[in-house]
């Protein structure tokens, strides 16, 4: 059974996935943002030992219009810094 790993699981496109994913019987993984969020590196490091996944489906980010124009810096930080704590810690834990 393959393994999937889906940040942002609990927004509308994550639930989707995680849905679709399910019926073609993944093992399918993801947290809530208080309990794996990617702006946190050692959070990222316990998802992924936790999860060993096979595939991994990056969905978390901000995408509220408003919040992100009234706070720029977290929206950077959730969006592009995110992302890139998300692809080290791959390369570090999955082959």
């Amino acid at each position: 059974m393959a393994r999937a790993l889906i940040t942002g699981i609990t927004g509308q496109d994550g639930s989707y996935l995680k849905e679709l994913l399910t019926g073609k019987r993944y093992a399918v993984h993801g947290w809530k943002r208080d309990e794996c969020d990617v702006t946190n590196p050692e959070s990222l490091r316990v998802a992924l030992q936790q999860s060993q996944p096979d595939e991994i489906y990056h969905l978390a980010a901000q995408t509220h219009v408003g919040q992100s124009v009234q706070d720029k810096a977290a929206t950077m930080e959730v969006n592009v810094q995110g992302t890139i704590n998300l692809l080290e810690c791959t390369r570090e834990f999955v082959p």
